[in-house]
């Protein structure tokens, strides 16, 4: 057994400040005993008044008292709860094709009539993915969701893809989870593109909407966050790793050909014909002629 050791105080002063701190401690006790309310200070055990003004949020009547049974939820109601949907969520990803709006709500894709664009209108939402969508491309009947973006979901990460050939009915049809965190996409033709963070550039078959394979890769020295594809050649925002230029001409080895460091952190990137726009964080909009 440990021997316990209490040591005595140095000078009179922490000894004073010792004793008046055990009566302090004593007359509260007594006065909890007694049923009196504590002194400006002490601590309060149930109903507690709410002075002030309301708060936003919380309903209550003038003078009304909260318990603490009032604000917290028993243990027992807390066992078996099911999560049964959502309203909104941070939009993180847009896509324009065709008088329809494909957004990224939380974990859900969003289709809204934007015909009329001062009053856009929803037509239907799929049910929500483990994560937040970070990304979506449209092609044909098929929406590709880059669904791994600040979610709680370790195990169902990277690209879904979902049937929108009826807008008011988008649902989910298949889905591949990449190595890394799925960020961005864009699809050519049968190929889809993924920049997933820090396990670079995906290259997936999706030929099979409801089977995607990963049919090659090439790894990126930073983090890749987004894709944008110009013939032959994609384009990789790879935050610190800047702007990466790789040669998919064959999907199954593709291979870096080229890059540009940019001053803060490569973002997010399109292309219009020998120009590459690169949101670059700190570093602001690059313009990089990619002629060559």
């Amino acid at each position: 057994m440990n021997d316990l050791y209490i040591t005595r105080p140095r000078n009179r002063s922490i000894a004073l400040t010792l004793s008046l701190f055990m009566l302090f401690l004593a007359s509260l006790l007594t006065a909890r005993a007694a049923g009196e309310p504590p002194k400006e200070g002490g601590i309060v055990d149930g109903p507690v008044a709410l002075p002030g003004p309301q708060q936003p949020g919380l309903s209550r009547e003038p003078n009304e008292s909260l318990s603490s049974s009032a604000v917290r939820t028993s243990s027992a109601e807390a066992e078996n709860v099911e999560f049964v949907g959502h309203i909104g969520g941070p939009t993180e990803a847009v896509f324009v094709q065709e008088g329809h709006a494909y957004i990224g709500e939380g974990g859900a894709l969003t289709i809204l009539d934007i015909s009329n664009p001062s009053s856009p209108t929803v037509l239907g939402r799929t049910a929500v993915f483990p994560n937040i969508v970070g990304d979506v491309f449209v092609s044909g009947d098929y929406a590709y969701v880059a669904a791994d973006y600040g979610g709680p979901s370790v195990d169902y990460k990277g690209l879904r893809v979902v049937d929108v050939g009826d807008p008011t009915h988008p649902i989910e049809v298949g889905h591949y989870d990449t190595p890394g965190s799925a960020q961005g996409v864009y699809v050519s033709g049968t190929i889809a593109y993924v920049a997933d963070g820090e396990s670079g550039l995906r290259v997936l078959d999706v030929s099979d909407p409801a089977y995607p394979t990963e049919v090659g890769y090439c790894d990126t020295p930073g983090n890749a966050f987004d894709v944008h594809v110009r013939g032959s050649i994609a384009y990789v925002a790879d935050y610190l790793g800047g702007l990466r230029v790789v040669d998919v001409s064959d999907p199954y080895h593709p291979s870096e050909v080229g890059h540009y460091d940019t001053p803060g952190n490569a973002y997010a990137v399109y292309v219009s014909d020998t120009t590459a726009y690169l949101a670059d964080l700190g570093g602001g909009l690059r313009v990089v002629n990619i002629s060559d």
